[in-house]
């Protein structure tokens, strides 16, 4: 069930990117990549009281006139996960979920509310370009909800915007993205049973 959630997520959040991806000079146009990625993550997962630390990795390379090879691998607490497949460079996002959910990792849980999480359709509506300081609030049935990029942020050598999600007063989604990366730089969410999910670009090349 858990993976499945997360490819439902990832297909609903493919469905809603068209606000984020409109042409600019700085929007940020996600899962798409140069086919030579390298990027590797740390994760961490809080959930009822009980903290779990691992890694996620993943290597793009050319495998063919028209194919690229997609490999990762996961570890959260004592579980670990890996997976390779090939796909052309417009199937490589589908792919890539598509191996999460094959493969099992318990660290999916993570990877789909932080990487792959739906909620980015939502932080950038009416948002396309990324400039500090633009944003949006607004309040439906009494609560308030406000998006906000908030500055510039280096992450692991690449820079970029940190865009910050809150209901009322707390901030339930934190998120670095560079329009140079296919991937966020990093996630922070807590959701409302309170469980705390995180990851942070470690290495990055391409």
């Amino acid at each position: 069930m858990r993976n499945f959630r997360l490819v439902t997520s990832f297909v609903t959040l493919l469905s809603v990117l068209c606000l984020v991806s409109s042409a600019g000079a700085q929007a940020w146009k996600p899962y798409t990549f140069q086919g030579t990625e390298h990027f590797k993550y740390d994760l961490k997962s809080v959930v009822d009281g009980v903290t779990e630390t691992g890694s996620f990795t993943l290597d793009i390379a050319k495998a063919g006139e028209d194919k690229f090879k997609v490999s990762f691998s996961s570890v959260l607490g004592e579980n670990e996960a890996s997976s390779s497949t090939t796909a052309s460079l417009d199937e490589l996002g589908g792919k890539i979920i598509m191996s999460l959910m094959m493969s099992g990792s318990e660290a999916g849980a993570v990877l789909g509310a932080t990487l792959f999480t739906p909620m980015l359709g939502m932080m950038f509506m009416g948002t396309t370009d990324l400039e500090v300081g633009s944003g949006w609030s607004r309040t439906d049935g009494g609560k308030k909800m406000s998006f906000k990029i908030e500055a510039k942020e280096k992450i692991a050598g690449q820079e970029g915007y940190r865009c910050v999600y809150r209901q009322g007063d707390d901030l339930q989604y934190l998120q670095v993205i560079s329009p140079d990366v296919g991937l966020p730089l990093k996630t922070e969410v807590t959701d409302e049973k309170g469980r705390h999910y995180a990851a942070e670009l470690a290495e990055f090349n391409k």
